[in-house]
């Protein structure tokens, strides 16, 4: 069984704001932040990838280091444009079939990352599960048939409270 992680980049300078273009705004100081508490939780839940796919966008490759650093894989991480905002969540479902790799973590932007948590299970065209938060975290197991089923999704908020 192959293993998906899909994660949400961290909080980022708001859209709009002056000085930043939209496809350069970083995160805060206050996302990196909480990145890096959060990366208790992923020890506690075993979350290493054997690759970390993410957009090239600042503030999704911010998230990708923290993550990538904190995990101590940081060779592992690649920038790939598949996985920029405009991409769409049927688009990335499509790349996710042909890319290798038994436990990938991908980084990237809404609205995308949150349908896909409906897409990967369900198909496209189905209502919202939920929302991906900024810095939010899912996990999905994929079957030799490719056939996707969510184990668990969790807000940024609980994967700063796990502990060992």
């Amino acid at each position: 069984m192959r293993q998906l992680f899909v994660l949400r980049h961290g909080i980022a300078v708001a859209h709009g704001t002056p000085g930043y273009e939209d496809d350069e705004r970083p995160l805060t100081p206050k996302g990196r932040t909480r990145l890096k508490e959060q990366l208790r939780g992923l020890k506690v839940l075993e979350v290493i990838p054997d690759r970390i796919l993410s957009s090239p966008l600042p503030r999704a490759r911010e998230t990708a280091e923290i993550v990538a650093r904190g995990l101590g894989i940081e060779d592992r991480l690649e920038l790939v444009p598949e996985l920029r905002p405009h991409a769409s969540s049927s688009s990335i479902r499509r790349w996710l079939d042909v890319i290798p790799g038994d436990s990938v973590m991908i980084v990237g932007h809404n609205p995308a990352f949150s349908e896909l948590i409906s897409v990967l299970p369900l198909g496209p065209g189905t209502p919202f599960i939920a929302e991906l938060k900024k810095g939010g975290l899912a996990s999905f197991q994929v079957d030799p048939n490719g056939r996707y089923t969510l184990e668990w999704l969790m807000t940024p908020r609980v994967l700063r409270r796990l502990r060992t």
